[in-house]
């Protein structure tokens, strides 16, 4: 996953701001935030958070709804402390479920 995020999201990203319209990327918003599956949605979060600008995290999680928008930063902290549990785990050569 980390691998996929560093080589297309940021050029993805920066793609998507020059060739889709703000309506268009409204719509492609919500349908991703409705298809999300509601476990590990903090991953989500901290994925987006290491590859992506704090603009561009703005623009992602635009069209959040409200209730949602309240638990970003302790999803994000979540995130980060999954994430670096993993990125241990990988560095000393086993993982474990």
């Amino acid at each position: 996953m980390h691998t996929h995020l560093e080589h297309e999201e940021p050029v993805l990203f920066p793609a998507l701001a020059v060739h889709m319209t703000d309506e268009a990327w409204a719509e492609f918003s919500r349908a991703v935030i409705a298809s999300a599956p509601p476990v590990g949605l903090h991953l989500n979060i901290g994925f987006f958070e290491q590859v992506g600008t704090p603009a561009e995290l703005e623009v992602v999680m635009a069209y959040l709804p409200e209730a949602a928008l309240a638990h970003v930063p302790a999803m994000s902290e979540q995130a980060r402390a999954t994430l670096a549990g993993l990125q241990t785990t990988e560095a000393g050569g086993t993982v474990t479920a």
